[in-house]
């Protein structure tokens, strides 16, 4: 889900891909450049609830798949929960 600083859902996507400095996920909105934003994943099996906080750095859209790819930037990067929720996907996926 992604939300405004007051936790205000804006739309639901998909989560693309995820790192340290950000993500790109795929939504059915559009956000504009530059607007602040929480991302926040829930838990599944395997990983922990993520609530990050970061800014739209940009913004494609998909015309056939009627989506706007989003990347996000963190604003701090490498944040504690940012690490703990990669490494619980890197374990669940070696696990696989």
């Amino acid at each position: 889900v992604v939300c405004n600083r007051t936790r205000d859902a804006l739309t639901e996507g998909c989560l693309l891909n995820i790192g340290f400095g950000g993500a790109m996920v795929g939504l059915d909105v559009e956000i504009p450049i530059g607007t602040p934003i929480r991302l926040l994943l829930d838990p599944t099996t395997g990983t922990p609830t993520l609530d990050a906080q970061g800014r739209v750095r940009s913004v494609v859209r998909d015309v056939k798949k009627k989506a706007y790819f989003t990347g996000i930037e963190f604003e701090s990067k490498g944040e504690s929960q940012v690490k703990s929720y990669l490494r619980a996907v890197k374990k669940t996926l070696a696990n696989t």
